[in-house]
């Protein structure tokens, strides 16, 4: 039987409204701009989504 385990994000993780998977909405905070979980991250590469 595979084992799953479960993922808590971190604390100051606050959820977009309305999305079945939601990203988090920041809480300007200066280390939401690395969080991968941000809503609005992009990471600094050439090939990224939105480059």
């Amino acid at each position: 039987m595979k084992e799953t385990t479960t993922y808590d994000p971190p604390e100051c993780f606050t959820p977009e409204p309305d999305n079945p998977y939601p990203l988090c909405i920041g809480k300007d905070m200066k280390r939401c701009k690395k969080c991968q979980l941000w809503a609005e991250w992009e990471p600094e590469d050439p090939y990224a989504v939105n480059a």
